[in-house]
């Protein structure tokens, strides 16, 4: 009787094991990168709500009409709104939030009206990544047309500072907030 002393694995099992390790670890690299950009997705609509926030005690403790005058475009303007001087600097004490990517078509927009004695207007945009995201404070089918980029301004270039003039609020990903008579 010849007895075998077989230790170890075949070179197909180990291949097996390899290639099982190998579809587990793509499939956790896909599912990590889609969690990444709902995170991303929900600090927008968390900062956009902040932002609302103080907007909204800014008009309620405010004695003018109109909300306030946007600050001269330029390099850090969007910034000058929430800091020493800016008119949100008392409610937003960690200053003025800027979107996790702050790039491309992924920025924040904030536009005003500027009408003294008329009613105080503003709204709140940001493209989110995830079209499914959009939820809970969107305003739904109310249009972003109408308001100028003089009205804007956005968190990376304020010469392009315009809401997008055909997009609808909670279509295509993109998030607004506001009290949006315009």
């Amino acid at each position: 009787m010849i007895k075998s002393n077989k230790k170890g694995f075949t070179l197909i099992e180990l291949l097996v094991v390899i290639a099982i390790i190998g579809l587990l670890s793509t499939l956790a690299v896909v599912s990590l990168n889609n969690a990444r950009s709902k995170a991303r997705d929900a600090r927008r609509t968390s900062d956009l709500k902040t932002i609302q926030s103080a907007l909204e005690l800014y008009k309620g403790d405010s004695s003018n009409s109109a909300i306030f005058n946007m600050p001269a475009a330029g390099a850090g303007a969007w910034l000058t709104i929430g800091t020493t001087g800016g008119a949100l600097a008392s409610y937003l004490p960690g200053g003025m939030p800027v979107d996790p990517s702050n790039s491309g078509a992924n920025i924040y927009t904030l536009c005003t009206n500027e009408t003294v004695g008329g009613p105080m207007n503003y709204i709140l945009a940001s493209q989110l990544e995830n079209t499914t995201s959009v939820s809970g404070g969107s305003i739904g089918d109310i249009s972003t047309g109408g308001w100028l980029a003089a009205d804007c301004l956005n968190s990376t270039d304020p010469s392009t500072a315009a809401l997008p003039a055909t997009d609808v609020c909670a279509t295509a990903g993109l998030f607004c907030l506001g009290d949006v008579t315009k």
